[in-house]
């Protein structure tokens, strides 16, 4: 194959609207594993099986596309692109791809992916932002925040704004790492926001610890001529933190929303 086809198709699969077709393409054409089609196939399959899989519904994998997955999780690892949250709960260490190193602290998806992200919600480098650090649990994330009193609107009340704030970022995070795991990206897709309907049920005061829970509902995919757009519906609810050992505290706010897959990675 001549090096300027080589360096078209590449191109043509970094594409975010292009990726399905290339997929399709290369597994179609590719299947002679001597063929260097075959190897250029390889070479790329971590981003091209990932919107193969990305296309699928939220049924249960069966073992042939888990053993394809870990295979994926397997070639990113290889790059050292797995995992940078150490995280006990990524599927390449779910699935044994990669191990813990003992003694590594566990990062935030937002310090892990997006270290310099100015996001007044959740960006890590914003100079006087929210510093919202979701960390993973099963089906989602879950982080422990306390609002300052400066973001009071009336005494003991802080503004509906800075929990629909809270509630805005981490669902859309919740939204791409569940995108991110189940296409076995290196980096979570940008996702942005659709629709959120929020149950204020109780007033959320400020300089207490609250619990934001965030947990995918489900995934699906609308299909356009040659696009794949996913969208993840996620449920969302703040709570009083409970102690250590005590069950969920007082539900403060409620949120079901929507968000949809814009094409490239969050983080480049």
């Amino acid at each position: 194959m001549s090096r300027p086809l080589v360096m078209l198709l590449q191109q043509a699969a970094l594409a975010p609207n292009n990726m399905n077709m290339m997929a399709r393409m290369m597994g179609t054409l590719a299947q002679s594993n001597a063929s260097p089609l075959y190897q250029l196939r390889n070479s790329w399959n971590p981003l091209l099986a990932a919107r193969e899989y990305s296309t699928q519904n939220s049924a249960p994998f069966g073992p042939q596309v888990l053993q394809d997955t870990k295979a994926q999780w397997q070639a990113l690892a290889g790059a050292g692109q797995v995992n940078p949250c150490h995280s006990k709960l990524h599927p390449a260490v779910v699935t044994g791809v990669v191990a813990l190193p003992e003694g590594d602290v566990e990062l935030s998806v937002q310090e892990a992916y997006t270290p310099r992200g100015t996001c007044f919600g959740c960006g890590p480098s914003h100079p006087d932002g929210l510093h919202l650090r979701s960390m993973r649990i099963k089906n989602g994330l879950e982080a422990v925040v306390q609002l300052d009193r400066k973001y009071v609107a009336f005494p003991g009340i802080v503004n509906g704004g800075i929990v629909g704030a809270l509630i805005d970022c981490h669902a859309n995070w919740a939204a791409s790492v569940a995108l991110m795991d189940r296409a076995c990206l290196p980096k979570p897709p940008l996702t942005l926001t659709a629709s959120t309907l929020t149950n204020f049920k109780a007033p959320t005061p400020p300089g207490v610890l609250l619990l934001v829970r965030s947990l995918v509902v489900s995934i699906k995919d609308s299909r356009q001529p040659g696009i794949v757009r996913a969208s993840v519906e996620v449920e969302t609810t703040i709570h009083l933190k409970p102690n250590e050992g005590e069950a969920l505290g007082k539900v403060l706010v409620q949120s079901k929303s929507v968000h949809k897959r814009m094409g490239a990675l969050r983080a480049l």
